[in-house]
């Protein structure tokens, strides 16, 4: 299931059920296997219950149903050996209001099992990393939500587990401190870890993970890296072009994308790639090739087979609220 030389095992999830008072169900029969040595991200859209997994499976919520393994032990509600385990960072922010950003990070890291000067070393250099270390010496509590959050993810990553799971990590950060977010993320993968990560920015993670699971009601609608997903989805691929001239080009009419009084056309097409290749070869025939500007040639991107499960998921819905049944 996973990449060569990963551990077997490292989480098992059964049967795992979440009801909360009123008859929600957050988890519906969750169950899969997941070895170490990857990034498995999880994706769904809001109330699918990712975030209600993601805590059950930290031993931080109690499952109503089914159970959890984390490398071959049976994870309980706040289970002491846990704590050298797992990291976890929560959508919303802990409460590290009345320390220093340095002491947040600092003792998340003793913690965890270092040593004083090794957790010291180590959260200097993580602050730095997310561009901290001025803040240093402030109180978590003075400061900006963005930096509220960064101290929440240097607390959550300052000492690796065997097991990290982060929810939304680049949430209410600018473009810089996302790109140093998942810098740091891609720094922590070794094949005795695994890192769970749930994420709206499907293309910002797209880059992180090596396999995915998309929720739906709370259930596992599809699993698999992207490129079986791809596969399940069809051998699709996308081919665009720009080009000048009239607006005709293969017997196709682009929309205009002119600039500048430029005369310059877009055409995008969805096609098997055998077909998309025998387009890309007629189009770079020479009578075609002097009009061509741009030629692209890619699969789907992670967001878009994302999307089209959505798609699908929701003709699900459709087809239950009408009584007809769904996946």
């Amino acid at each position: 299931m996973t990449p060569g030389g990963a551990l077997p095992d490292h989480l098992r999830v059964h049967g795992l059920t979440k009801v909360f008072a009123g008859g929600v169900r957050a988890n519906d029969g969750i169950t899969f296997d997941l070895a170490g040595g990857q990034t498995v991200g999880i994706l769904g859209p809001n109330g699918a219950g990712k975030s209600t997994l993601l805590r059950q499976i930290v031993g931080l919520a109690r499952p109503t149903a089914g159970g959890i393994e984390l490398r071959g032990r049976s994870v309980t509600p706040r289970a002491r050996w846990l704590r050298e385990q797992v990291a976890y960072l929560p959508q919303h922010p802990l409460a590290l209001l009345d320390l220093t950003v340095f002491e947040a990070v600092w003792t998340t890291a003793a913690l965890r099992g270092h040593a004083p000067r090794s957790a010291r070393a180590r959260a200097l250099e993580v602050l730095e990393a997310l561009g901290l270390t001025d803040l240093r010496d402030r109180l978590v509590a003075n400061l900006s939500g963005g930096e509220h959050r960064l101290v929440t993810i240097a607390a959550a990553v300052v000492a690796p587990t065997p097991l990290m799971a982060l929810d939304e990590p680049s949430n209410e950060l600018d473009p810089l401190m996302r790109r140093r977010v998942w810098a740091l993320i891609g720094g922590l993968r070794h094949p005795e870890r695994l890192i769970l990560l749930v994420s709206h920015n499907v293309l910002e993670a797209e880059a992180a993970v090596d396999r995915v699971l998309i929720l739906h009601r709370g259930r596992v609608f599809a699993e698999g890296t992207p490129g079986a997903l791809r596969r399940e989805r069809g051998s699709g691929v996308w081919l665009e072009i720009r080009y000048t001239g009239g607006p005709e080009l293969l017997g196709h009419t682009g929309a205009a994308a002119g600039a500048d009084g430029q005369d310059v056309h877009r055409l995008r097409w969805w096609l098997p790639r055998p077909e998309a290749e025998r387009r890309l070869a007629a189009l770079l025939d020479d009578g075609h090739r002097r009009r061509l500007l741009d030629i692209n040639l890619r699969e789907p991107t992670l967001e878009e087979l994302y999307l089209s499960y959505r798609d699908e998921m929701e003709t699900a819905d459709a087809r239950r609220a009408a009584g007809g049944g769904s996946r």
